[in-house]
């Protein structure tokens, strides 16, 4: 057997034994809003999750927040834990609630919608659909996050604002910078875009003792390979070059999942400076709906708010036109980076 072939099984059979706990505490007259149907992840290690969700647009979508559902079911299916922190893009405020509340409905955890916006178009072509949410009982904020505005425009002359927040794990000690991109740049321009986001982090989060792992993660908008066909050790585009070779990003997808990556055609990515313990992005997106002509027509049922509409494969299976990811992280090599700047604020915000 395979190793995604076995972490598969059991993934499912860890969720089959969890649908069994929660249905024993029922019958025992359990407090079901208590359980908690994935554990947490390890200490020191972090769960992360990357999805562009097609959820800020089309106000009937927003107001109809069944394809968010699907997703939260769909991801929890695939997790060998209860999600850290989600990077989301294509969101404002209520579709980053409506996953948090979601989550914490199909979990028993508490999540939150910790940066996001209600505005999307702020003026002067300024937009706003990024946002990220942590689970509040596995992580904590020490910042107030905010949003990093990318000095490059985007191919429709927009200006992009990306989320960004310093979380740490609650039981580990472990910190986590984190931003969630949505690149709209040119090829040509994505590479400078890349390096502000990386100098970035580098500049408003450093840490001396190197406990934290520093994730970028988003819809690039951009394949990882020059030529046509992936492989693992194609030529990289400029963009994916420097975050991974002069940054020293890991492609998480790609370190922990080789196999499948090697052969995918994918742009949206979990970049992590950690050390990457098991990844995998969600390629059956497609699959569950049908056809691709059922899934476009399944897309614009969905983008208009008619989602009681949607029968079969379309009405448990779409959440999105994007494959989310997730990647389990610890710090890379025990954390013997070198020591750069000063150490981050390490104030925890309220929320």
């Amino acid at each position: 057997m395979s190793a995604n072939a076995l972490r598969s099984a059991l993934v499912v059979c860890a969720a089959g034994m969890a649908s069994l706990a929660v249905a024993v505490g029922a019958a025992q007259g359990v407090d079901s809003s208590e359980d908690r149907r994935l554990s947490e992840s390890p200490a020191g290690q972090v769960m992360v999750i990357d999805a562009n969700l097609l959820e800020v647009f089309q106000a009937a979508d927003v107001a109809d927040p069944r394809d968010m559902e699907n997703f939260v079911s769909i991801l929890l299916a695939r997790l060998p834990y209860a999600p850290d922190a989600l990077a989301l893009q294509e969101v404002r405020r209520e579709s980053a609630e409506n996953v948090a509340s979601f989550l914490s409905e199909q979990t028993g955890y508490r999540y939150g919608a910790v940066v996001a916006d209600d505005q999307v178009f702020l003026g002067d072509g300024v937009k706003r659909e990024t946002a990220i949410v942590l689970n509040l009982d596995t992580m904590r904020a020490l910042d107030d996050g905010g949003f990093l505005r990318d000095e490059v425009r985007a191919r429709d002359g927009d200006v992009k604002d990306y989320a960004h927040l310093l979380a740490k794990e609650r039981r580990g000690g472990l910190s986590m910078p984190l931003v969630s991109v949505h690149l709209d740049t040119s090829n040509s321009e994505k590479e400078r875009s890349t390096e502000q986001i990386a100098e970035f982090v580098d500049e408003r989060y450093p840490s001396p003792s190197r406990r934290q792992v520093e994730v970028v993660a988003g819809d690039f908008n951009s394949r990882r390979c020059v030529a046509e066909e992936p492989t693992v050790g194609c030529e990289p585009r400029p963009f994916y070059d420097v975050i991974t070779n002069q940054y020293d990003y890991e492609d998480a997808f790609l370190t922990g999942s080789p196999d499948e990556a090697g052969r995918t055609k994918y742009i949206d990515y979990i970049f992590a400076r950690a050390g990457v313990i098991d990844a995998d992005a969600d390629l059956e997106r497609k699959v569950r709906v049908g056809s691709d002509a059922e899934f476009q027509e399944c897309k614009r049922l969905y983008n208009e708010g008619r989602s009681s509409e949607a029968e079969g494969g379309c009405r448990a299976g779409f959440y999105a036109d994007h494959n989310f990811q997730w990647a389990l992280l610890e710090m890379e090599n025990g954390g013997a980076r070198p020591e750069t700047g000063a150490a981050p604020r390490e104030a925890e915000v309220t929320r």
